[in-house]
């Protein structure tokens, strides 16, 4: 029988797993960092991580997918505002 999937927990330890991943980014850079190096920060096994992520590069796609969401929602956000549009040019840039 399959092991049922606790969406609000699994989606908390993918954010867990793409937060490391941005510090460690920021830090090192993507080049240097190592898939160990997440490993050793949340301290999770080598199977956990590809439980949610198949390679470095797809944990780099959903990173950059998570920032443009949190963009595109600021960016709502603000047209939807009642704030004058030099105002809203403003505070976006």
């Amino acid at each position: 029988m399959a092991r049922k999937v606790n969406k609000v927990e699994y989606q908390a330890k993918r954010n867990k797993i793409l937060d490391v991943t941005y510090q460690l980014i920021v830090t090192k850079g993507f080049e240097q960092m190592s898939i160990q190096n997440i490993l050793d920060q949340l301290h999770i096994s080598r199977g956990a991580f590809f439980h949610y992520f198949s390679s470095k590069q797809q944990l780099l796609e959903a990173l950059i997918e998570r920032m443009l969401d949190d963009i595109e929602q600021q960016v709502s956000s603000l047209i939807n505002s009642e704030h004058s549009a030099t105002k809203k040019l403003q505070v976006f840039l």
